[in-house]
């Protein structure tokens, strides 16, 4: 028999480490006006089991920390990303539609975020931001549920993410 909790600690543990080292190794291409966040794939599991929100929330304040534009700011619009995420967007059934629109949130609030502190009057800015970041986490996302799905086909992996 197992120690559920030891082990759903551990996972998490495992998981917040996991998503924060690559998140920050890549930090060319994870933080800024282009984004493409392969780790980004650890934040969909909320979307199949609520025991992955607090952990997968924890992982962005913490990686968040390591931002490039204005840390403080990238963790409260990534914790309010994840939050709105979790509560609201969680509710709808289809994966792939909450991947779509997890990418389209991240968009506006990071694209908002990004045209803010570059501190440019600049409307085009905020769309260039907001095109760029929504493309990119829809590629990341997208591919991560079909991932996942697979995943889902093995036992060990099905014990562990819906159990």
């Amino acid at each position: 028999m197992r120690n559920k909790t030891v082990e759903d600690i551990t996972l998490f543990a495992l998981l917040i480490a996991v998503y924060v080292a690559i998140t920050v190794s890549l930090s060319p291409i994870t933080y800024g006006l282009i984004q493409f966040r392969v780790s980004e794939i650890i934040l969909l599991l909320p979307f199949y089991n609520k025991k992955f929100i607090l952990p997968s929330i924890l992982a962005v304040a913490i990686a968040n920390a390591f931002s490039t534009l204005n840390p403080l700011a990238d963790i409260i619009v990534g914790v309010l990303i994840a939050i709105i995420s979790y509560t609201l967007i969680i509710k709808i059934k289809n994966k792939y539609i909450d991947a779509l629109l997890y990418s389209l949130l991240c968009g506006l609030l990071v694209g908002a975020e990004i045209a803010f502190f570059a501190e440019s009057e600049k409307l085009y800015e905020f769309y260039l931001a907001l095109a760029s970041i929504t493309f990119s986490q829809a590629i990341i996302c997208v591919s991560g549920i079909f991932l996942i799905n697979r995943l889902l086909k093995i036992k060990y992996f099905k014990e562990r993410i819906l159990d």
